[in-house]
């Protein structure tokens, strides 16, 4: 059964429990008179269980809301961070720096607005994001450009705590044809976090990327 809050629960459950203790108490006090002291100290135990469940039932229920309350607590992190890349293209046709900046923005519907592109030919291609501090990580979602082969192929996702400090590879991905590819973590604690492109595309060498995510609690 499914309930849609404690309240519509505690109703039902209570009103079982009148139900069965009347219903069991009437068939023993049907029987000989000595069945009543049995009925009485039946009764008594089934109320004593009955609390035990309630309570039980009523402390699971709480326990699964304040699981979704923590969920709810987790924030896109990518909107507070600083963000630089390897390389930012501008295209004198159409007036457009592609700026690393573009992927928080919260927007991936036209690539000449919302997307950051790598200059071509580049030797390396990354794009890195700054919280300021140290975060507890828990899913990465990047938004590729999901079109004529050039989503991000191969792609490593790797983070550190500090500026000194070298990078720690968090996710390794090989192959990616998907548009939007998403990676669950845990005990993932960095203050920097930076997508090390190995492959760009299937047809060049430029690297696209329109959002990248980084879901994770405020500390």
């Amino acid at each position: 059964i499914y309930f849609n809050n404690y309240f519509e629960f505690k109703k039902l459950f209570l009103d079982s429990k009148k139900f069965i203790i009347t219903k069991i108490s009437l068939e023993i006090l049907r029987n000989q008179q000595e069945g009543i002291k049995l009925s009485k100290e039946l009764v008594i135990e089934i109320i004593s269980w009955d609390k035990k469940l309630f309570e039980w039932m009523r402390n699971l229920y709480k326990n699964k809301q304040k699981n979704v309350e923590n969920k709810n607590k987790f924030i896109n992190l990518s909107k507070g961070a600083t963000i630089i890349a390897s390389s930012e293209y501008y295209s004198k046709e159409y007036n457009v720096l592609y700026k690393a900046s573009n992927v928080n923005s919260g927007k991936w519907a036209d690539i000449r607005r919302d997307a950051w592109i790598s200059k071509d030919m580049q030797t390396e291609n990354w794009i890195m994001l700054d919280f300021n501090e140290i975060k507890n990580i828990h899913k990465f979602i990047i938004r590729h450009i999901g079109y004529e082969g050039k989503n991000t192929v191969d792609f490593i996702i790797q983070g550190k705590k500090s500026i000194q400090k070298e990078w720690t590879e968090i996710v390794q991905v090989v192959n990616n044809t998907y548009d939007i590819t998403q990676h669950v973590v845990e005990n993932c604690y960095f203050q920097y976090i930076r997508i090390y492109i190995i492959t760009p595309s299937q047809v060049d060498d430029i690297a696209r990327i329109y959002e990248v995510e980084v879901w994770g609690e405020q500390m």
